[in-house]
């Protein structure tokens, strides 16, 4: 998946043109590009903590190879907590195509691609002010970057100036918070804290906090902007449901409080609304009181005989069942294909052994029924945290594979169990590798927040994923299958439905109403209000309409709007 094309049927407008127009951010190699001498004056106005970027990677490349540091670069290349330390690193490469990839060869490509041109370490709401007033001053293009976890690219960006808040670890417990809506115990964590860092520190207080799966997410960034999905979801709700108030700098660089009791508008967009409001310095959560957890891993295939029919009549009883695992508070993470099938694992808060054996017996006599030779374990654990670390596997950095993804509604999957059979067969037998997990985040588990989280999250069962590699097909005949046929048939089955925006396709038909549902226009009201110029652009975020990407990376106003 090439950069290049996220736009490729939009304007060009000429880069001689677009460099001395108001309408177009300049990029390096423009004459209003801001000389050396005043990237040396911002870099003293925020004490030295402004990087100009050299790729990691470029140790393997041409003229700055060196063996040994390239051979520790790729040693460490797939640890997605090593990458995320790096300025200008991110997780899907392609989003910067690819430039400077320490694994290609020696003679490969090696420039800035689509990498900022120069990061802030960021260490305080004033060095954030300052970066936004450079690149307001130069008309260069922001970008706010944390780790670099996103589907979308939205952390990176050409010639741009990063705003980077992955140093920002302060955490807090707050045992007795007093809000407007909410009264008891909180934690407070800066932009940075990652989400095994939260867990982590929350347990040390006999409490767990609603996060990822993935341990080097950055809990107060885009997660939680854009929703938060967790294995706590259908106990608790989503990342966004549980923010008490935010800490964030807005684009005329003030640092405002946003609460329900205090800018409310503000607020309720940053919660589940999507990035593209302020830059978030630290955001107040509610915590619970740790519990028990019981977890399952179950696995079967097509071996042994078992027939094509009965193999598929086990997922059709499958989904059958998850309405009653969200029900009792539980999640799973559930990959299969045309012939194998793994839970891995089911996870449930508060519940014991005998009752998630009873949960999960119906299933196990479904396939015995069937003949259907399969391997099921169930164990305990006192504490969320310790199930969390042995249950839930860790992926590596670099896995930014095409993907498209749907929440499939409770009446999907109880009212139209024929049809989703039908889907996702059809999508297996065209080379599909599909990946669910059950969440219930319903507004009564969340506590009926009042935020602007996508609405088509409070009626799912579960979250779809379809991703395939096929290595005789070219990207393009990829990107088609899965934006345009993978995803047709997801949206035909889910016709009112939408998705999880953080992870989804950077592709996405009528983004607005996959990501945003009925908020997109109270969100592009309050986008207007506090961003008025499009600082804060963001591939897919609100307003991103507003913009096009040129093919040298060049970001303009669209015409007309």
């Amino acid at each position: 998946m090439k950069i290049t094309a996220l736009s490729p049927t939009f304007l060009l407008l000429q880069a001689t043109t677009a460099a001395v127009s108001s309408t177009c951010r300049v990029i390096p190699g423009d004459p209003e590009w801001p000389s050396e001498c005043l990237w040396n004056g911002l870099n003293s106005t925020v004490k030295g903590h402004l990087i100009k970027t050299a790729p990691v990677g470029q140790v393997c490349h041409g003229p700055t190879f060196d063996a040994v540091k390239c051979d520790e670069v790729k040693s460490k290349w797939n640890d997605p907590n090593w990458r995320s330390s790096i300025p200008e690193a991110i997780m899907s490469p392609s989003f910067a195509n690819n430039s400077c990839d320490p694994m290609a060869p020696k003679e490969a490509n090696c420039s800035l691609g689509g990498f900022a041109a120069y990061s802030i370490n960021v260490t305080s709401p004033e060095d954030i002010s300052a970066g936004l007033k450079f690149a307001q001053d130069k008309n260069v293009r922001l970008v706010v970057k944390n780790t670099g976890h996103d589907y979308l690219g939205r952390s990176v960006g050409f010639g741009s100036l990063s705003i980077w808040t992955h140093n920002l670890k302060d955490k807090t417990f707050v045992p007795n918070y007093s809000g407007k809506t909410y009264q008891g115990p909180a934690v407070k964590v800066g932009a940075g804290v990652q989400v095994l860092e939260a867990y982590e520190f929350a347990n040390q207080h006999g409490y767990m906090i609603v996060g990822g799966e993935c341990q080097s997410v950055g809990l107060a960034g885009g997660y939680t902007a854009g929703g938060g999905q967790s294995p706590l979801s259908s106990y608790a709700g989503l990342a966004a449901d549980q923010t008490l108030e935010f800490d964030v700098v807005t684009a005329d660089g003030k640092l405002l409080r946003a609460a329900p009791d205090e800018n409310g508008d503000l607020y309720w967009a940053l919660s589940g609304g999507g990035p593209g409001y302020g830059v978030v310095w630290s955001v107040t959560y509610k915590v619970y009181k740790d519990v028990p957890v019981t977890g399952t891993k179950l696995d079967f295939s097509k071996s042994n005989g078992t027939t094509d029919a009965s193999y598929w009549e086990a997922i059709d009883f499958w989904h059958s069942l998850v309405p009653n695992i969200t029900d009792l508070g539980g999640y799973t993470f559930t990959i299969y294909g045309s012939d194998s099938f793994s839970m891995s694992p089911l996870l449930v808060p508060n519940r014991t052994l005998d009752e998630v054996l009873r949960l999960i017996q119906p299933f196990h006599d479904k396939l015995g029924s069937l003949g259907i030779e399969y391997s099921s374990t169930t164990e305990s654990f006192p504490a969320y945290l310790g199930a969390w670390k042995a249950l839930i596997g860790q992926e590596g950095a670099g896995e930014g594979a095409h993907l498209t993804t749907r929440l499939l509604s409770r009446n999907t999957l109880l009212e139209s169990p024929q049809q989703l059979s039908k889907v996702v067969r059809k999508m297996t037998d065209d080379g599909a590798q599909l990946l669910e997990m059950a969440i219930g985040a319903k507004m009564s588990v969340a506590g009926n927040p009042d935020n602007a989280v996508n609405p088509a999250w409070r009626n799912a069962d579960i979250l779809l994923f379809a991703s395939g590699v096929d290595d005789n097909s070219t990207q393009a005949s990829i990107d088609n299958r899965v934006t345009q046929v993978w995803a047709g048939l997801l949206r035909d089955l889910t016709p009112n439905g939408g998705t999880y925006m953080n992870e989804a396709d950077v592709y996405e038909v009528d983004f607005q109403k996959s990501f945003y549902g009925a908020n997109y226009d109270r969100l592009l009201s309050i986008k207007k209000k506090y961003d008025p110029q499009g600082l804060f652009y963001a591939t897919t975020a609100v307003g991103s309409e507003a913009w096009i990407r040129q093919d040298n990376g060049r970001l303009c106003k669209r015409p007309g709007i």
